[in-house]
């Protein structure tokens, strides 16, 4: 009996079920890889006793599902439309039904699935349980389908956390189910055949399967989905008359907010994230992974501070100019900062690069706000357009222009009403805000000729050469940039990388490269005293910094030990088509996609099959030797 099947099932182990259904899968289907979605899915139908309890089966809802056309679908929809009528966009209840449409129709599928492959029961009353099921599991891909089109239901689905996946996923999921329902079966009958209990005859249970509900349906979505417009909250002062808004009291001209509403509040989010940030922990952190610009890092932590009392002006954007040597951190400081508050806030800073040398004509800033009308592509979006889309309503983002004085003076004057209004207007006459965005140029102006200059005889102490270069900085950049642009930007200024600075980047960049040789290829790399002090001198450049000591041991140390360990590897394993073909499966959307599965499928498959678990990088005669170190036995 079905009962007796599953109580069987119920005292193993969740682990020990996932682990029998795998083995099963690879013993009887070696050609297929169930994932693990699929495994959590089974065993949920294995260990669901709902399944067992009640009517899953009646006369009316079979006829219902296996319908083709759904002739009873619509009438539920306008029932529950009108529902929707009566009791308003808002009422969670109605939401909850509509929700549970899919939920029974899945029930209705496990259950066949359960019955098609743990008790060999193929039928009920003439009805094949094996297409009820597949066309169980469609029916209610296609429910979610719809649900997932709303944008009203989509969103109240993931404010609920009323989905193991998202709502997207779960149709792709449902989908999934209903093509390889058949698949599943087996799995659940060679389990089933495993235990030699269970190959006795067994006789299906006295009690009916279980009722489907006619239940609610998608047709409610007109009526869920027209939300009232949000009015805006009235605070009344202290005598109960309407108190006026900060906006709408008097202020001085230039400090009175113009923003749009949403851009406003995503600035107000801005400073309660700021002023919840424990700005000297951020410097730190900067400081840990960009190395050797602890002046630099104080002073962008500075101008955090005004962020975080929400002193700094709300219209416009703060802009700034990142300028030092080439290969110093710059970029890396903005990208680290980045990752930093991201990870912090759990949300995306978006970020936008724009590369100086990329604008070198008057033409090429059109690609900024769209051609002009009657113009090739006037009709497409340009790139700040674009940009705005996810900018708009984000609390901080980030346009950095590197390089810029390699840009044609055009670019520069593009940006000084951004930088003085916040705004600037497209090629549809659509008006941009990046208030809330942070401006940051790029420059090495002065410091590639600094190198080429000799000390004056009588100035040979440090304090006095850096003061020196300092004003030959502020010389060129004057006569490089307008003082119109100058004058607008908070400059910040990097330092030449010493070799305490560069010693501290060696460590960091070749834990990078052994980090990945570890979780990928179980390798740990190890690079002795001697090849370290020559991998440094070769790699220290004082014109071209950091840059120039990564391009070394990205050749000297990932590509070399790359090349050693594919000229060592033993015959590969299989699974190589099957990974391909599950990996091509994702891109068409025939499978649910899952990031840890994706990943761990196609680094076992990747993983080197060498002698030895670690390499080491030596030097002899001048020459670096790559050997792989085998474990003494």
């Amino acid at each position: 009996m079905a009962e007796n099947e599953v109580s069987r099932v119920e005292s193993v182990s969740r682990e020990d079920l996932e682990s029998r259904l795998r083995e099963i899968a690879r013993r009887h289907h070696p050609e297929e890889i169930l994932d693990r979605l699929e495994l959590t899915h089974l065993v949920q139908v294995l260990t669901n006793d709902a399944l067992l309890v009640g009517d899953l089966y009646t006369r009316t809802a079979l006829g219902q599902i296996l319908d083709r056309e759904l002739p009873s679908l619509p009438v539920a929809l306008r029932a529950l439309a009108q529902r929707a009528d009566r009791k308003g966009p808002e009422d969670t209840s109605l939401l909850m039904e509509v929700r549970r449409l899919p939920e029974d129709l899945k029930a209705v599928g496990d259950k066949c699935l359960l019955d098609v492959g743990l008790v060999g029961q193929r039928e009920f009353r003439g009805i094949s349980l094996i297409d009820l099921g597949r066309r169980s599991y469609e029916v209610a891909s296609r429910i979610m389908e719809r649900l997932a089109a709303d944008p009203t239901l989509s969103r109240f689905f993931k404010e609920n956390q009323l989905a193991a996946l998202p709502i997207e996923e779960e149709v792709l999921f449902l989908q999934q189910c209903s093509r390889r329902f058949a698949l599943y079966a087996d799995l659940l009958h060679w389990l089933r055949a495993d235990n030699p209990e269970s190959r006795e005859e067994r006789a299906l249970a006295g009690t009916q399967p279980a009722t489907l509900s006619p239940g609610p349906g998608a047709g409610a979505i007109a009526a869920i989905t027209a939300v009232p417009m949000i009015e805006e909250a009235v605070v009344e002062g202290e005598d109960g008359s309407p108190d006026p808004s900060p906006s709408a009291r008097p202020q001085p001209a230039g400090d009175r907010v113009q923003l749009p509403r949403e851009e406003l509040l995503a600035a107000y989010e801005r400073i309660l994230l700021f002023s919840a940030l424990d700005i000297p922990a951020l410097g730190e952190r900067l400081g840990e992974t960009v190395v050797g610009q602890s002046g630099a890092i104080q002073a962008l932590c500075d101008e955090f501070t005004l962020y975080a009392t929400g002193t700094h002006n709300l219209n416009r954007p703060p802009s700034y100019l990142f300028v030092g040597p080439t290969g110093v951190g710059k970029n890396y400081l903005v990208e680290t900062l980045l990752e930093i508050l991201e990870q912090g806030w759990g949300l995306e800073i978006p970020l936008l690069i724009l590369e100086g040398p990329n604008y070198t004509y008057p033409a090429d800033i059109n690609e900024l706000r769209g051609a002009t009308r009657g113009f090739i592509r006037s009709d497409e979006d340009g790139v700040l357009t674009e940009f705005h889309k996810k900018s708009a309503t984000s609390p901080l983002s980030v346009i950095l222009i590197d390089e810029v004085e390699k840009a044609h003076p055009q670019l520069r004057r593009f940006f000084l009403s951004i930088m003085d209004r916040g705004t600037v207007t497209d090629n549809r006459g659509k008006v941009l805000s990046f208030a809330n965005s942070m401006l940051v140029f790029t420059s090495n102006i002065g410091y590639s000729d600094l190198r080429r200059q000799a000390a004056p005889i009588g100035y040979g102490d440090q304090a006095s050469k850096d003061r020196r270069d300092a004003q030959d900085v502020r010389r060129s950049l004057r006569r490089a940039l307008s003082p119109e642009f100058i004058n607008r930007l908070r400059p910040i200024h990097f330092d030449h990388l010493g070799p305490e600075s560069l010693e501290r980047i060696f460590d960091l960049e070749l834990e990078r490269i052994a980090r990945r040789f570890r979780d990928i290829h179980d390798l740990e790399v190890e690079v002795t005293p001697a090849a370290r002090t020559e991998l440094l001198r070769r790699g220290t450049s004082h014109d071209h910094g950091a840059r120039h000591l990564r391009a070394r041991m990205e050749t000297l140390i990932n590509v070399e030990i790359s090349r050693r360990i594919k000229s060592d590897e033993r015959r590969r394993g299989s699974g190589h088509n099957r990974t391909l073909k599950y990996l091509r499966a994702l891109k068409t959307g025939e499978r649910p996609f899952d990031l840890d599965e994706v990943r761990a499928r196609v680094m076992k498959v990747a993983r080197a099959r060498v002698s030895y678990h670690r390499f080491r990088v030596d030097l002899k005669d001048d020459n670096f030797v790559y050997e792989g170190v085998k474990e003494p036995s």
